[in-house]
């Protein structure tokens, strides 16, 4: 990802395919964007200046609680979605012990075995991405299509909305190693503009309720995907654990699993 590609486009939904793009002297108004230009709501302060308006004798406790309230009705643009692939603990072990081994060899000056282990870890790095990509493709199948119009507004009875084919969308995706607690876990951060192109050429917001609805069957699509590259290019085995939630490495072991697992603990 190129950021300075990557933060006008998610942040103004500017055209990256624009020649002024990157051109400092024309107004980010006056530049190419994907669909409509960005929502703009009242800040938490401005509603809070409203209300210590409306009730200028107010106490600090009144105060404080008015401050509140405003932080609860405010709201913002929704810039893009995070579908984030995060496989089973025990797969990201199984790249962790290559590492781990490729760096044991080293240091015994097995350069070639070292270079075998340092293989290996990237094809595990490899069926994630494949698992990533594979749930992206299901959300697009399943949840791409876009709404048009006022879908809560009704005429007649009827409301005035309609669905668009759509699935044209553009995504960043972002590898990580650890999760927020410093524990070993491969994830794929999968940030998707809240702009997709429509096959009558317009770009639209994304319908987040119905990718909402898809996410679980898009993970267990994604991990299966993965499972099965895993199997045929290092032969890894997988079992479903005891209490059906998600499937395992076999050969990693549930105490290694939950000594890595600080999160949970």
């Amino acid at each position: 990802i190129d950021g300075r590609v990557f933060e006008p486009l998610y942040e103004h939904f500017l055209d990256p395919r624009d020649p002024d793009f990157h051109n400092p002297d024309v107004p980010i108004e006056d530049k190419a964007r994907l669909g409509r230009r960005k929502s703009r709501f009242a800040s938490w302060q401005e509603i809070y200046e409203r209300k210590l308006l409306a009730e200028p004798e107010a106490s600090a406790e009144r105060r404080e609680e008015l401050k509140w309230q405003a932080k609860g009705e405010s709201r913002q643009t929704v810039i893009h979605l995070d579908a984030t692939f995060s496989p089973a603990k025990s797969v990201t072990l199984v790249h962790a012990g290559l590492m781990a081994a490729a760096l044991r060899a080293e240091e015994a000056g097995d350069i070639e075995q070292a270079a075998r282990y340092r293989q290996a870890a990237d094809v595990v790095w490899d069926g994630v991405m494949a698992g990533a990509n594979a749930s992206l493709r299901y959300l697009q199948e399943h949840a791409g299509e876009a709404r048009a119009g006022y879908h809560g507004a009704k005429v007649a009875g009827r409301t005035t909305g309609r669905w668009v084919a759509a699935g044209g969308w553009v995504v960043g995706q972002f590898r990580q190693h650890t999760n927020r607690e410093g524990d070993p876990q491969l994830h794929v951060h999968q940030a998707i503009l809240n702009r997709q192109l429509c096959e009558d050429g317009k770009w639209r917001s994304l319908d987040s309720r119905a990718i909402f609805k898809a996410r679980a069957a898009a993970a267990a699509h994604g991990e299966r995907v993965m499972e099965e590259y895993l199997t045929r290019r290092l032969g890894l085995k997988f079992r479903s654990r005891p209490d059906g939630q998600g499937r395992e490495v076999v050969g990693v072991s549930p105490e290694l699993i939950a000594e890595f697992s600080s999160r949970r603990a």
